[in-house]
């Protein structure tokens, strides 16, 4: 059976970032989507509540029961629930920034987190602390918030929306080492971000892709070389 991955998602948007990205990168992997925007509605309202963690253990337990190997949660704002749910499957659960906050404590000690959602950029936030806990390590968090370009994104002024963003960066690149970009909806924003300022860029996309191809190559090791006069099964070929 393939190696195959279930994305949980809360936005559309990323469905379709997700699907492309697999597609291109992991092209032998096999995935599916559930897709509950609800969750995220609740979640900005009133926090990871009671009935957010059943509503996700829901999910969880569903994708395990559809073979999948592994899961990826791909919502920054329910990340902090993950830990929790994890007892209740026996695959693992991917959280979306761990790989990225994993390489930006590695690119430095200052470390800004800009995102359009203040739960977003809190949750990063302790998950940044945790693996810099993890290894031992002494940053500095700092996160910038573009609330007004999350507004123009829901009106589809995606120009205004990405102008005010690019604002946002520069006002604070020279306060950090690296910036780090968690939100799915940001993520077409990294090329012309890198682009303009000088500190190192992440974005949670990419380093994410990385993880599930290293745990796909795992899952499917590579096969030992055909000896001469075999076959790929390991039989003798007659000649």
């Amino acid at each position: 059976m393939a190696f195959t991955v279930a994305l949980i998602h809360t936005r559309l948007r990323s469905v379709d970032l997700f699907n492309r990205e697999i597609s291109l990168h992991l092209p032998h992997v096999f995935k599916f989507n559930i897709l509950d925007e609800t969750i995220l509605f609740e979640a900005v309202q009133n926090g990871l509540t009671p009935r957010i963690l059943d509503r996700l253990v829901q999910h969880y337990t569903w994708a395990e029961r559809m073979k999948a190997h592994v899961i990826l949660n791909t919502s920054t704002i329910l990340e902090p629930a993950v830990p929790s749910c994890q007892e209740f499957v026996s695959i693992p659960i991917l959280r979306l920034s761990e790989p990225m906050c994993d390489q930006a404590v590695s690119e430095g000690s200052r470390i800004c987190i800009l995102g359009n959602l203040e739960q977003a950029t809190a949750a990063v936030a302790g998950l940044l602390e945790q693996v810099a806990a993890r290894r031992e390590r002494k940053i500095q968090i700092m996160t910038k918030h573009v609330l007004e370009a999350a507004e123009q994104l829901d009106m589809g002024d995606w120009d205004m929306h990405n102008r005010l963003v690019v604002e946002a960066v520069r006002e604070v690149e020279d306060q950090c080492d690296v910036l780090i970009i968690p939100q799915i909806s940001l993520q077409p924003l990294l090329p012309a971000l890198k682009r303009e300022i000088d500190v190192p860029v992440l974005g949670s996309a990419e380093p994410i892709i990385a993880r599930l191809a290293k745990m796909a190559r795992e899952r499917t090791p590579t096969p030992p070389p055909q000896a001469p006069g075999t076959t790929a099964s390991g039989e003798a070929t007659v000649v």
